[in-house]
């Protein structure tokens, strides 16, 4: 994660300097989430290339206009579900945490 929030961070600053304008860089919160609760025993060189080849195949999708496309076919409604199934599992993982860290998980839900 803090890899990824380096990333975001470093190609968001020099794009705008190279561009002369505000652009930003993120990654989406299903991604992040999904990532966080799916990796568990994957070797790390497994996970960086997956991560490297999926983020192949959303600039193939997203040059070729392909992702528009495939947006189209989805209904909102499965789009919407499967964020949520992705976030539950995500939002399940802060009451497992609870229970070993209850002050850090304390302090992360006033703060947000």
């Amino acid at each position: 994660m803090l890899a990824l929030g380096i990333g975001m961070g470093a190609s968001g600053l020099i794009l705008s300097l190279y561009y002369k304008t505000p652009i930003l860089t993120a990654w989406s919160t299903p991604g992040a989430a999904l990532l966080a609760v799916s990796l568990v025993g994957i070797p790390l060189n497994q996970a960086i290339g997956a991560f490297i080849f999926c983020g192949a195949l959303l600039t193939i999708t997203g040059l070729t206009g392909l992702f528009e496309k495939l947006c189209k076919l989805v209904p909102l409604s499965i789009a919407n579900a499967m964020l949520a199934g992705v976030l539950f599992q995500f939002g399940l993982g802060v009451f497992k945490s609870l229970e070993q860290e209850t002050l850090l998980v304390g302090i992360m839900g006033v703060i947000a």
